[in-house]
């Protein structure tokens, strides 16, 4: 009896085993299949993951053996004529065009000479030869200057276009560019002229769409019914960037990309609670203990989060611009440096840092999922050493530890927006996170640079200012443990782990510049001649910078 209880319980769980990975393959076929046939929800996307995976880890020799095929060799040739003779169409019209401007003809004379079935027709070819090949930036350029003369003549408020028909130009010129982009970064996920004409396409259609350039869905009437909501498209391509990275988690572009949205969702959370300056046609309504926040134009940039934290005398890492923007009304770029004065009342600010807050820990729970994933993911651990700061510069100011009494009803705002940042606490988790990764794989660097950085960040003599900044005491003794643990690491690659070595002269150094205040430690160890030592191993460990660690020595 017991024996046949035993078989069928073994059979259950044969049974139930072989469904689980059955829904986990179904799962992952189902995911696949959307990413190719949904164009409304993953628009950059591949015809196969392999497809996709095929152009890392090729052979040159293989690559070149099939270019020597016959039939490929005709295809290629083939294919070269048609781009030669579509590329000189292209150049022979922009010839002329500068020729005619050389004469006399203005801009808006040009304007009205061209007829829009011709700026159609052209605009028509560089989508053509774009798709074959994304990479040459000048088309990409040309492409740029027909859609802005298109749009010049399209969206001319007059008897024939009216608002509606302006604003159903705005978001097919959306959809179109959307989808150019799409077959573009499917030939080449690396394009860099694709993934900048992505951002301007981007912000051309949130400036054109928004009221006084506020990208703001849900704050008021900013879009009109045959658009879609600002704040909508941002999330759409904040998920997007999820999905990009599942296929190729350390293509920095997309990273890139990736944060230049994320500047885009924090000017859209400024926005929303901002009272209109009397420089942007509307009505000054200050609170008694309102501020001046400066919101730069829609660049990409962080500025938003700086502007906000920058009042309270933090000097923090800035996400600088990525793009200029285009001023219609005066005819130049805004740059970086050019602010919008924006009066927020105190109240506004609190609410404003909280949603700027949620945000960021949405991203920090992002790199922590991707590193997770893959311990060599270096855009992940840089995004992550931007972060940092930000989140805990966030939570000095705008932290449980800073609201009033009065502010009970806002607690619950607090629990949404992630647990508070204790200096230590955080120091132990990202210590445990690199240690997981130099233990898998020790001679990886990505996860030791990180390690630099995470020991300059929490050194008590470099964040004085902070309110809940370690103690050197509590510093040196997690300094210590750490040393401990990478010297058995080191042991147990018998002395040949140069990442090893060169963490342990990290953590020698630290000791050594606290000079006297280094009191933990000291009795069991001389740091210097330590610091000394890991130098002489590295140099019989790797030769190939032995004059960089001889300059160390120095």
């Amino acid at each position: 009896l017991s024996s046949s209880v035993s078989c069928s319980l073994f059979l259950s769980f044969i049974i139930i085993y072989s469904l689980t990975h059955s829904l986990t393959y179904l799962s992952v076929y189902l995911f696949v299949y959307l990413s190719i046939h949904s164009p409304t929800h993953y628009p950059i996307r591949y015809q196969s993951k392999f497809d996709f995976l095929d152009m890392h880890g090729q052979k040159r020799d293989e690559y070149k053996a099939r270019l020597k095929d016959d039939a490929t060799a005709a295809k290629l040739a083939h294919k070269a004529q048609q781009w030669h003779t579509l590329s000189q169409t292209i150049l022979l019209q922009q010839q002329r065009e500068q020729e005619e401007q050389g004469q006399g003809q203005g801009q808006e004379e040009e304007d009205q000479r061209l007829p829009v079935q011709d700026l159609e027709a052209m605009e028509q070819l560089t989508e053509k030869l774009l798709c074959v090949n994304p990479d040459p930036i000048y088309l990409w350029n040309r492409r740029r200057e027909l859609l802005v003369l298109l749009e010049r003549k399209t969206t001319t408020t007059d008897t024939t276009n009216t608002a509606g028909t302006i604003s159903q130009w705005y978001m097919e010129f959306w959809e179109k560019e959307q989808n150019l982009t799409q077959k573009a970064l499917y030939r080449n996920p690396k394009a860099y002229g694709a993934w900048f004409h992505r951002k301007w396409a981007l912000t051309t259609y949130l400036d054109a769409t928004t009221s006084n350039a506020a990208v703001s869905g849900g704050c008021g009437d900013s879009s009109s019914a045959t658009t879609t909501p600002a704040s909508e498209v941002l999330k759409m391509e904040l998920h997007l960037c999820g999905e990009f990275l599942l296929l190729d988690e350390r293509n920095f572009h997309c990273w890139n990309y990736r944060r230049f949205i994320v500047g885009l969702l924090m000017y859209d959370k400024v926005m929303c609670h901002v009272q209109k300056d009397s420089n942007q046609g509307g009505d000054v309504d200050v609170d008694a203990g309102a501020d001046t926040v400066v919101v730069p134009s829609m660049d990409g940039s962080w500025s938003a989060l700086e502007a906000l934290l920058l009042g309270y005398g933090h000097d923090i890492p800035s996400m600088g611009a990525q793009m200029a923007m285009w001023d219609t009304k005066t005819k130049q770029c805004r740059h970086h440096d050019d602010y919008i004065d924006i009066m927020v009342g105190s109240e506004n600010k609190k609410v404003m840092a909280k949603e700027m807050k949620k945000l960021l820990m949405e991203e920090w729970d992002f790199t922590t999922e991707k590193i997770e994933q893959n311990f060599s993911n270096g855009s992940a651990f840089h995004y992550r050493s931007k972060l940092l700061p930000l989140l805990m510069n966030l939570d000095n100011e705008f932290g449980k530890g800073h609201d009033n009494e009065n502010d009970d009803n806002d607690n619950d705002d607090n629990d949404d927006v992630g647990p508070s940042f204790i200096k230590l606490e955080v120091f132990q988790k990202e210590l445990e996170l690199i240690r997981n990764a130099i233990f898998t794989e020790p001679d990886d660097q990505t996860s030791w640079w990180y390690f630099r950085f995470i020991l300059s960040w929490a050194n008590p003599d470099n964040c004085q200012k902070e309110e809940n900044a370690m103690t050197v005491e509590e510093f040196q003794s997690i300094l210590y443990d750490e040393w401990t643990s990478i010297q058995e690491l080191v042991e147990g690659e018998d002395g040949k782990c140069k990442w090893g070595l060169l963490g342990l002269h990290m953590i020698a150094s630290e000791f050594c510049k606290m000079g006297d205040k280094h009191v933990l430690g000291q009795e069991h160890q001389d740091w210097k001649d330590l610091e000394k030592n890991y130098l002489m191993q590295l140099i019989a460990l790797d030769p190939d910078r032995r004059c960089r660690y001889e300059s160390m020595l120095k």
